[in-house]
Parts: C-alpha cells; sequence; structure tokens
C-alpha cells in the first residue's frame, strides 16, 4: 500500500518537531506550526532557486473568477511569539487590497497595508504588489467563494497540520455581530474629547440586544429588523455616570431613537429616520 501525501507530511511534521525538542516546553501548538510553516516556505524558496536561479513564478495576469470573490476575509493565523495573528484581508473589484493585522497579547497596535493584487492561474490565486514588486508572503489562494488560503513563496498551499490555520474566512455582512464607531452625528463629525470614551454601537444577532457607550455611559437595548433595511432601537436603558460633557451622548441616544432604516456602504454603517435624513454614521472597526 503506497504512503498518502497526508501521512507523508503529518511524518514531516514530526519528524520537524523531533529534531527542536525543546520547542514543545519553550511554545505553544500554534507557535510550533508557524515555525513548521516557515520551515516549507524555505524549503520551498530552496528548491525553486536551485532549478531556475532566474525564475519567475508570476509570468502574466490570469481572469478573475465569475462568482463574487470581493469582501472582508478573517481568522487568526499562527504566530511565532504571541498568541496568534488576527488578520482581515479586504479585496475589492477594482484589483486594490487592505491587509489589517493585530498581534494578539502584544498591545492594541493594528498594523494596516495597502496596494493592489493580481490574479494568477486563472483566477486560483492572488499575487499582492507593493511599490510594483511581489510580496511573496502575501499571497493567497481562493479554495472556495467563502475561504481563502495563506501561500507560501512558491504560490503553493501549506499542507499537513499546519495548513487550516492559514485560512480565512469570508464575512457574510450585515450590521449585527461588528463593533460599529461613532463618527458623525446630524452629519456633523463628533469629537469626544479629552479622557472621553469611545461611542460604539455593537448589534448582538442572537437574542436582538445591542449595546454600546455614548463617550460616558454604557447604553444597552433592543432592537427589532422589519423588511428590507427597516430597524428600530427600543427603549435604551445607560449607567448613570456623570461626565464633564453629556452633548454627544445625548444626541446619540435621541439619533437610536429616531432611526428608521439603515444603509451599510463599504465599511460604514448610515442610520437614517423616516424622512431619509441621516441621524448618525458609524465605521466598522475590525480587529476589536
Amino acid at each position: 500500500m503506497g504512503t498518502s501525501k497526508k501521512f507523508v507530511e503529518v511524518n514531516l511534521y514530526s519528524t520537524f518537531m523531533a529534531k527542536l525538542p525543546f520547542m514543545k516546553k519553550t511554545f505553544s501548538t500554534k507557535t510550533s506550526l508557524f515555525i513548521f510553516g516557515l520551515s516549507l516556505l524555505s524549503l520551498c524558496v530552496s528548491a525553486q532557486k536551485k532549478k531556475d536561479k532566474n525564475a519567475v513564478w508570476f509570468e502574466k495576469p490570469a481572469v478573475a473568477p465569475t462568482f463574487q470573490w470581493d469582501g472582508n476575509y478573517k481568522g487568526t493565523t499562527p504566530c511565532p511569539d504571541c498568541d496568534g495573528i488576527q488578520t482581515v484581508l479586504q479585496i475589492f473589484p477594482d484589483n486594490t487590497y487592505k491587509l489589517i493585522t493585530k498581534w494578539i497579547g502584544k498591545g492594541d497596535d493594528v498594523f494596516e497595508e495597502k496596494g493592489k493584487f493580481l490574479w494568477k492561474k486563472e483566477g486560483n490565486y492572488i499575487v499582492m504588489l507593493k511599490d510594483g514588486f511581489t510580496s511573496a508572503d502575501s499571497s493567497f489562494a481562493l479554495l472556495s467563494k467563502d475561504r481563502l488560503t495563506l501561500l507560501d513563496q512558491n504560490c503553493k498551499r501549506i499542507g499537513g497540520v499546519a495548513g487550516p490555520y492559514y485560512i480565512l474566512t469570508r464575512d457574510a455582512g450585515g450590521l449585527s455581530d461588528k463593533y460599529w464607531k461613532l463618527t458623525e452625528l446630524n452629519g456633523k463629525t463628533i469629537n469626544p474629547g479629552t479622557g472621553a470614551k469611545t461611542p460604539f454601537l455593537y448589534i448582538n444577532p442572537k437574542d436582538n440586544s445591542f449595546a454600546g457607550n455614548g463617550a460616558c455611559n454604557t447604553l444597552m437595548g433592543r432592537y427589532e429588523l422589519g423588511a428590507g433595511n427597516k430597524i428600530g432601537f427600543g427603549s435604551i436603558a445607560n449607567t448613570m455616570m456623570a461626565c464633564p460633557d453629556m452633548d454627544i451622548e445625548t444626541a446619540f441616544k435621541l439619533a437610536l431613537e429616531s432611526t428608521d432604516h439603515y444603509f451599510i456602504r463599504g465599511d460604514y454603517l448610515i442610520l437614517e429616520n423616516a424622512l431619509n435624513q441621516q441621524q448618525a454614521k458609524l465605521q466598522i472597526q475590525y480587529l476589536k
């Protein structure tokens, strides 16, 4: 009986770990998988160089897939010295992208990379471009219309036990289960001021509840969705802290209470009243 590819990959991982026993004590499983993934990248790059030092694997662009592929893909990938890297890849119809990452347990810094990308291999994978050059560690393959995975430096999928940790899943969209930061009230940009909390709204689809902050107090209540994009926020409860400036919070509560429907435009949630007048504008905050 022949040896399966999966068996070979698992044994390759076992052999790799056996040679580095200290990793089992020092690093987490995800860390070990990350290092194993890096070892695969190095092996592939070395093999490519041995075959042809001048080889270029991205000869010409391909046609994009026929299904809807643009959107936000999210997941947590392995990290060398943290609990994981929260990753959001946004790919847009004009072949531009934004890659957003945050290292869990390493502070609140969020890193962003923007650029253009090319479709390769008849739309099977995309190659990120930075200043006209390819970024080999930022190439992804579409597994389906809702999933993609990070590729190694030879544009090959990372297999074995490490593979699933590099998959990102497409966000289904909508306003629920997301952190929305308030940016405008009645068409005017807000400025909470020094020491004030960030006004935000979180809509929980599990029990039709919402929570947030008005720049001072915690806000909470229930909402109801209607036909199309109708939404109504019920009676709003809040904590009773006193802050120097309550204007934003008061206006935010009034905006929610008068909201009749909503729109999502890119990264923004627009709340309007029954007269189609904008009451509030909120921006999605990734990696919260």
